[in-house]
């Protein structure tokens, strides 16, 4: 169980990301919501060792009360993992810590997906859902 969580927080976005990253949620529906998207990506950016720190970041970020207490729980591992000092569950450092693998996981996920950002009118959706799913059964995602 998580030991802190400041409800206040919104977890950020790397602006750059931020349209493709709506396309994936809104548009494709790969994930239910930009939260689910977050964590995804994050426990890529984390196994595949993508912290990638960021300056630019959307305005709107993800209101902590769309995360449930298991995303809380991949936060606090994530950044516990990362920091190796148990200090780091107790502040908003953790956030950033678990912003900074989702925005570094992001591009591996298009990449693993075979999504086209680009040219988003030939991607086939039940295709990706498919690399999605088999993915996320086989632990693809991971080195």
């Amino acid at each position: 169980m998580s030991v802190y969580v400041d409800t206040k927080y919104r977890i950020k976005r790397n602006e750059e990301y931020d349209d493709n990253m709506r396309y994936i949620v809104q548009d494709l529906k790969i994930v239910q919501s930009m939260s689910e998207l977050l964590v995804a990506c994050a426990l890529i950016g984390f196994n595949n060792t993508a912290y990638v720190e960021f300056d630019k970041n959307t305005q709107d970020g993800v209101l902590m009360q769309f995360f449930t207490q298991r995303h809380y729980d991949l936060m606090d591992l994530i950044a516990y993992a990362h920091k190796k000092s148990q200090s780091v569950l107790k502040d908003n450092e953790k956030y950033k810590i678990f912003e900074s693998y989702a925005n570094g996981g992001f591009p591996i996920f298009v990449k693993c997906l075979e999504i086209n950002l680009e040219q988003p009118e030939k991607n086939d959706r039940l295709a990706i859902l498919k690399r999605y799913y088999s993915l996320l059964l086989s632990g693809g995602f991971l080195k």
